[in-house]
């Protein structure tokens, strides 16, 4: 896409509030909710009671709300078509990436955030006039925080920091991990190296015994609790991530190590981050 890093460009951050709320539904939905779960002053002011049958209030949904599937990617298309019309086009080999066809700005679009590469004030100014009219928007001028991402900026050395400061600690107090005796500072214990005629055989290893629901659930949710940070700022535990998720179907006692030592590595190396 013969995208260059512009001399004294800028990156912000920008968020849309409530971006999945008040989209037109391309048909309506139909929901009925019992009347006693409506606080009684919104009954009054809305008249419910004489409007309730049997004890429920029947509702018909013509705009995007919270819990309906397709209120993302509704909001979603309507949001393109919006910048569509305004010359920003999404780019045709990278999903996400956003480029006005005069303007030197490119945008990457992340749900309801926005990261935001812009060459002069005028060029932010206009995406933000246009966002302005349909949403109620939040810019962040110095581009700290992006979809999680801690992003320390160094424009006169051309570089910037990623990482998620405190994730780490977070998850460790949240499954109330300790530390470990020694440093740990490798995330996953290989198989043991063989050499000779038998090294291209793989070796037997003890299945272990089946954990129970609360280790299984355990398992679970240590993984889905690592692997955004693991693609985002440390890369050198998605191996670990990686053959634990293979065995999280059916785990064992072997699994729980293997998330132990996973964790130790953790909490030795709390801090990851990438430069760029």
């Amino acid at each position: 896409n013969n995208i260059t890093s512009t001399p004294g460009a800028t990156f912000a951050a920008a968020n849309i509030k409530n971006f999945h709320l008040n989209t037109p539904l391309d048909r309506y939905e139909y929901m009925r909710m019992p009347l006693k779960l409506i606080p009684q002053p919104f009954i009054d002011q809305y008249n419910l009671q004489a409007k309730a049958k049997n004890g429920y209030v029947y509702i018909e949904i013509q705009k995007g709300m919270y819990g309906l599937s397709q209120a993302g990617i509704l909001a979603n298309k309507l949001l393109k078509q919006r910048l569509s019309d305004e010359g920003y086009h999404e780019q045709p080999h990278t999903p996400g990436l956003f480029r006005h066809e005069e303007k030197d700005i490119y945008f990457t679009l992340v749900v309801d955030d926005l990261g935001i590469k812009y060459g002069t004030r005028n060029d932010i100014d206009h995406l933000r006039g246009i966002l302005k009219q349909h949403y109620d928007i939040k810019i962040d001028w110095k581009g700290k925080l992006y979809c999680g991402i801690t992003l320390d900026w160094n424009y006169e050395q051309r570089f910037v920091d990623l990482s998620m400061l405190n994730y780490v600690k977070k998850v460790l107090e949240w499954y109330s991990h300790n530390a470990p005796r020694r440093k740990q500072d490798c995330p996953f214990q290989p198989a043991p190296q063989q050499y000779g005629s038998q090294s291209q055989i793989l070796p037997k290893e003890d299945p272990g015994t089946p954990l129970d629901n609360a280790g299984e659930q355990y398992i679970w949710q240590v993984v889905g609790s690592l692997i955004y940070y693991a693609r985002v700022v440390d890369l050198t535990i998605l191996f670990a991530l990686s053959a634990i998720a293979q065995e999280q179907a059916n785990p064992t006692d072997k699994t729980m190590q293997r998330e132990k030592q996973l964790l130790d590595y953790m909490h030795s190396n709390p801090m990851a981050k990438i430069w760029f």
